[in-house]
């Protein structure tokens, strides 16, 4: 059976040793590798989703996208004699 040293292995010759960092570096490290983890774990590319303003408001604060379904708000306005460019925000 060889030992250590006869396969090259003696002190010194074994796994590198991990290298410090300043405590700078290991921030950004960190951060990057939370980034890196998130796309890993969704599968797709982490990205920051820009709001969106709400389409319609009336008054008393309601708003709809514009999407989906009309809500009653906005069909009761309109059955009041409001235009949809009325209430566009």
């Amino acid at each position: 059976m060889d030992s250590a040293d006869d396969l090259g292995l003696g002190e010194g010759q074994g796994a590198p040793t991990a290298k410090k960092q300043s405590p700078a570096t290991s921030k950004r490290t960190d951060a990057k590798s939370a980034r890196v983890a998130t796309k890993k774990a969704s599968g797709k590319k982490a990205s920051k989703k820009l709001a969106k303003p709400n389409g319609f408001a009336d008054e008393a604060g309601n708003t709809w996208s514009g999407r989906g379904p009309r809500p009653r708000w906005f069909k009761d306005a309109l059955g009041a004699g409001k235009s949809p460019d009325d209430l566009r925000a």
